[in-house]
């Protein structure tokens, strides 16, 4: 998978939106199909309406080899959120991926037409709100055991703790 992210003013946070977009894809979709998406992030003020976090759109909507998607995100989220949101559209990017949902506006789930479906009521927002908490809590999960990983023990060695909670004996 191809992700690209763009933001105005640095590169604050890219690499664990990026590492975050590459495990949500996994998380949704098999291997193949990750392999072929490419999917670009903005981190931005502008481009997104009043009261939204984060938006998932894709170029070729209509087209069915859906393979390249642009994902906004609020820049004003704290890390916390923005990840939040970002699992959240990858679902989006997962149904469109798939044909599960195709249209934007007047919007077909799994072949069924739900133009002038309140937001909440979407069976896609559902969907997307039900799994984007499993999915940042996983991914938290996969950052602590990552971290746990790289980082041992000055005193004794071992990894998983650092060497103020170690209560072996520093090893000569």
């Amino acid at each position: 998978m191809i992700v690209k992210i763009y933001q105005r003013g640095g590169i604050k946070r890219h690499a664990i939106i990026k590492e975050a977009a590459k495990y949500y894809a996994a998380w949704l979709m098999d291997g193949d199909l990750v392999d072929e998406l490419t999917v670009n992030i903005r981190v931005c003020k502008a481009g997104l309406g009043s009261n939204d976090m984060g938006v998932c759109t894709s170029p070729n909507v209509w087209d069915s080899e859906k393979r390249s998607f642009d994902i906004r995100l609020r820049s004003s989220l704290s890390t916390y959120y923005m990840l939040k949101t970002l699992a959240h559209e990858m679902v989006h990017v997962k149904q469109f991926a798939t044909n599960q949902l195709t249209g934007w506006h007047s919007a077909t789930w799994n072949n069924v037409d739900f133009e002038n479906t309140p937001y909440r009521i979407q069976p896609w927002e559902q969907e997307a709100f039900e799994l984007e908490g499993t999915m940042l809590k996983d991914f938290w999960v996969y950052l602590r055991n990552k971290v746990k990983r790289m980082y041992s023990c000055w005193t004794c060695g071992n990894a998983g703790h650092n060497s103020r909670t170690c209560r072996h004996r520093k090893q000569n």
